[in-house]
């Protein structure tokens, strides 16, 4: 079964940045420690079609940082629904590895 064709996330690209943070809007960070730090650049990256969020990890550590879609922009996840999530990652230092962790709330 085909799905839809474009991003059915609020601002997924990033365009958008809030008026109250230097963040994209409909977004907000999660976790982290004082060697993390997340900020939207608004620098655009032509092979994804997209702006970027930066991740600082400056301890090099274990520690999850990272973004969630704010409550009032997120999107109800129904039972059967297949979902394609897709990003595009890298880091400045060699063997730092990268996850990409997907969590799918959905309330009964």
């Amino acid at each position: 079964m085909a799905g839809p064709e474009k991003n059915l996330v609020f601002n997924g690209y990033f365009d958008i940045k809030s008026p109250d943070a230097d963040f994209p809007l409909g977004w907000v960070k999660a976790n982290g420690d004082d060697g993390t730090a997340l900020a939207w650049t608004g620098d655009f990256v032509d092979i994804i079609n997209c702006r970027t969020v930066k991740v600082t990890n400056r301890k090099y550590t274990e520690s999850f940082t990272g973004i969630v879609q704010d409550q009032q922009y997120s999107i109800e996840v129904r039972p059967g629904a297949v979902w394609e999530l897709a990003a595009w990652m890298r880091t400045a230092r060699a063997g730092v590895p990268l996850r990409l962790v997907a969590v799918f709330l959905a309330e009964n």
